[in-house]
């Protein structure tokens, strides 16, 4: 009987071990359980917070992006409209172009047209002209250089009154007396072949009756200066000039002295008649060479005119262009 009592005594006692066990397996895994379950809901908090983070900036990043994108469309749109109007300029700009093309070429063939009848026209004026020195009894030595001399010289028209010029340069320079231009606000020059310029007064000398004014002409006839310390008295000269308005007239004559000093200026007296119009004309030689600038006549004596000396003429042309 004892025995069974110890039996039954080892039973309660293993029962109650085990109870006690599982009740501490119970606390345990309870408690296991709280703290994955804290560590779940934590981690499953800082996953949400991060989402909602994440959601703001790819928002934002998206909204920024939809207006790059706008913007992009935007510049698109303006860079085809510019493209667009450029076209159309290039295309209106090509039709001026060859409306212009075809106009100038046009324009070119009127021209040349026009020059040949001019150049026509000036060859029979010099024909005309020669013969007509012919008639007068002009020197053989005289008719022979007017071909060449003529085109040099030009008729000065101003809104004070007239005179005449000669060109010393292909660039268009042209050498006259001081008073033909001086106080003009306008000088029109008219060469042999009937073009017409309007010139530019370049300078006027201080202490001599020489001015020097330009047109806008290259490669045109020229005249160049003789020395006039050898100009002898009794040397067959001629001017040319627009005496009265008459343009290009010729006229021949001598030298009757040199060495004239008038307001200290070196000045040749010669027979040539000298009118108004013939102010600022080329006294030539036999040469085609300029040996004075005519300038005056004595008042009430036919027959007695003065020209200012090459040699001064050139020294006015170097103060005047100098200044």
């Amino acid at each position: 009987m004892r025995d069974v009592y110890l039996f039954v005594a080892c039973l309660v006692l293993i029962a109650g071990l085990g109870i006690g066990g599982f009740h501490y397996q119970t606390q345990v895994t309870g408690q296991l359980v709280k703290d994955y379950t804290l560590k779940i809901n934590t981690l499953t908090g800082q996953l949400d917070q991060f989402n909602q983070e994440y959601s703001k900036e790819f928002s934002a990043q998206q909204a920024e992006l939809e207006k790059s994108k706008k913007k992009i469309d935007t510049v698109e749109k303006k860079l085809d409209i510019k493209s667009q109007e450029f076209e159309t300029k290039v295309g209106s700009l090509q039709s001026n172009i060859d409306t212009v093309k075809d106009l100038s070429e046009q324009q070119i063939a009127d021209l040349s047209g026009k020059l040949k009848q001019v150049e026509l026209k000036s060859v029979s004026q010099l024909s005309d002209l020669k013969d007509q020195l012919n008639g007068l009894g002009l020197s053989q030595g005289f008719a022979d250089i007017i071909e060449q001399v003529l085109p040099a010289v030009v008729s000065i028209n101003t809104n004070g009154g007239i005179g005449s010029g000669a060109v010393f340069s292909q660039d268009g320079y042209i050498i006259t007396n001081k008073h033909v231009v001086t106080g003009s606000s306008t000088v029109t020059v008219k060469t042999f072949d009937k073009k017409q310029y309007t010139a530019n007064v370049i300078g006027e000398s201080a202490t001599k009756d020489i001015a020097v004014i330009k047109i806008n002409a290259n490669n045109i006839p020229f005249l160049s200066f003789a020395n006039s310390d050898n100009v002898k008295v009794g040397e067959s000269v001629i001017a040319l000039g627009s005496p009265g308005g008459l343009d290009f007239t010729v006229t021949e004559g001598i030298i009757s002295a040199t060495n004239r000093i008038i307001n200290t200026v070196n000045h040749l007296q010669t027979d040539v008649p000298i009118n108004p119009g013939n102010s600022g004309s080329p006294l030539v030689n036999k040469a085609g060479q300029v040996v004075g600038i005519n300038t005056m006549k004595v008042q009430g004596f036919e027959g007695v005119g003065f020209s200012i000396t090459s040699n001064e003429a050139q020294a006015a042309i170097r103060e005047i262009t100098s200044q």
